[in-house]
Formats: structure tokens, C-alpha cells, sequence
């Protein structure tokens, strides 16, 4: 192989695998700020626990927030800026939320399309496709980001169990950092979500647990370990009329470090 063709194949690797990563979160660069400190929010895009950043883009932004002992303020950040954003000096445990407008994701061959809705756990939008006899049609879709972080320190403040109002969200029952087992309940406008699979993996392990939502939106996972978590949750509907595609999904994530032992947290 030349030089040549062998830059060109890597490149085109690395754009199939960037393309193909479908996993968002926030990746703070501490999960237990201290009082007086900064503290940058990357936007993660990757797989199985590992992923690169990507740079802000205002346009696409819903809301950007950060939620503390203070109440609630926007992250503040520049166009095209990595990190996406900075919190000033953080009053007690905060919820960093953020939430992107939908955009258009394309559109998929029906094989490639069914694919993906059973990797994400999406059989019901399958069945919804079966029974109007669409099937074999191209799967058009549009999509939007609805992205948590966790942050805990020495002193009282946000409240993990409070939603942040997003259109699809993991909403923790526990301390996320605390808990011997995570448990969350999934809201759709406000509203319990069942039957969504939900994942939570390792960042930097890919170690993934699984499991489905009740009738209450409730989802319970025994986690191994401590270290840096993301649970993920997608949830898929038939898309308004006025968007061009047939079917509207949210991806949703909740990150936070796992450190049970950590005699400085205790309240």
C-alpha cells in the first residue's frame, strides 16, 4: 500500500467510525468541584464509553443550565469553543442540563434503519412500522440531545431528584455518586416512560448494565465499581407532520462519578 492510499484509508476510518458514534454526554472536568473553583463542560459524541468532543455551536443550543444552591443560570461559553462551557465558582451539589433543538438526521435504508432501532432497543417502533405495512420504507428521522452531569461537593445545594423540565430526561431517585444501586425514573414531557431501555457504561471501561423502564418510568441497575458513569436512554415517536420525517427521537444522559468511599462527601 503507498503512502498515500494509506492516509486515505485512515482518514476514511476515522470518519466512519466518527459518523457511526451515536453516544452523548457531558464530561466536566471534575465531578466534585470545589466551592471556588471553575469548572469546564465538554459535549462528548462516541461508543462504548470512550468518545472525542465537540465544539459548541449556538445554533443548536435549546438550553444550556446549570443548577445549584444559587438556583438556575445559564453555562456560559463561546460559539465553536471546546470546552462548550465554564461554571463559575459552584454553590453545593449542581445538575448541569443540557438540551438541543431537533435536527435531521437523514435517512436510512429500511435494512439499516430496523438495525439501529434494535440496537437502541426500539422493537416497539419496529412493530408500529410492521402494523402500517412500512416496513421495507426508508426510515427519515429527526433528532435532539438531552444531556445531565452530576456534580457533588461537601455542601447541600441542587437536588438530583428535581427535573430540569427537558422534553425526555433521566431523572436519579438516589445519589448517582452514593447509592449502592442507581434508580431513575424516565420523563417525556413530564410524564413516566416505559418500557425504555436503558444503559448505563463505564466512561473509559465500556462496562455496560442494562435494563427496562416500568409502568412508572422507573429503572433500577446494580452497578459494579466506582469511576465515571453515563446512562443513556433513547426514546423514539411518530414526528409532527411539519418536519419532513417520520419519526422523532431523543437521546438522552445522565453522567456522574460513582465514588461510594469518599469519606469528604459525607453530609
Amino acid at each position: 500500500m503507498t503512502t498515500l492510499r494509506f492516509f486515505i484509508v485512515l482518514f476514511v476510518s476515522c470518519v466512519a467510525v466518527k459518523t457511526a458514534a451515536h453516544d452523548f454526554w457531558l464530561e466536566p472536568s471534575t465531578f466534585h468541584p470545589a466551592n471556588d473553583r471553575p469548572v469546564a463542560i465538554r459535549l462528548m459524541v462516541g461508543d462504548h464509553g470512550r468518545g472525542e468532543p465537540v465544539r459548541r455551536n449556538n445554533r443548536r443550543i435549546d438550553r444550556f443550565i446549570v443548577r445549584d444552591a444559587d438556583g438556575e443560570k445559564g453555562v456560559a461559553g463561546r460559539h465553536g469553543s471546546d470546552p462548550a462551557g465554564y461554571l463559575d465558582a459552584i454553590s453545593g451539589d449542581a445538575m448541569v442540563g443540557y438540551q438541543t433543538e431537533p435536527l435531521r438526521h437523514g435517512d436510512l435504508s429500511a435494512e439499516r434503519f430496523e438495525s439501529y432501532l434494535r440496537e437502541e432497543g426500539l422493537e416497539p417502533i419496529i412493530a408500529l412500522r410492521a402494523a402500517a405495512g412500512s416496513s421495507l420504507e426508508r426510515g427519515r428521522e429527526i433528532y435532539s440531545r438531552s444531556a445531565k452531569a452530576w456534580l457533588t461537593s461537601s455542601k447541600r445545594g441542587a437536588r438530583f431528584d428535581v427535573p430540569l423540565g427537558f422534553r425526555f430526561e433521566i431523572v436519579p431517585l438516589n445519589d448517582p455518586a452514593m447509592a449502592e444501586r442507581f434508580e431513575a425514573q424516565l420523563l417525556f414531557a413530564g410524564k413516566p416512560v416505559e418500557g425504555v431501555l436503558v444503559r448505563a457504561i463505564g466512561l473509559g471501561t465500556g462496562k455496560t448494565i442494562a435494563g427496562r423502564s416500568d409502568a412508572e418510568g422507573r429503572v433500577a441497575l446494580e452497578l459494579e465499581g466506582d469511576g465515571p458513569w453515563m446512562v443513556k436512554a433513547v426514546h423514539m415517536f411518530a414526528a409532527p407532520k411539519s418536519a419532513g420525517a417520520d419519526w422523532e427521537s431523543i437521546w438522552a444522559s445522565l453522567t456522574f462519578h460513582r465514588e461510594r468511599a469518599t469519606a469528604g462527601l459525607a453530609r
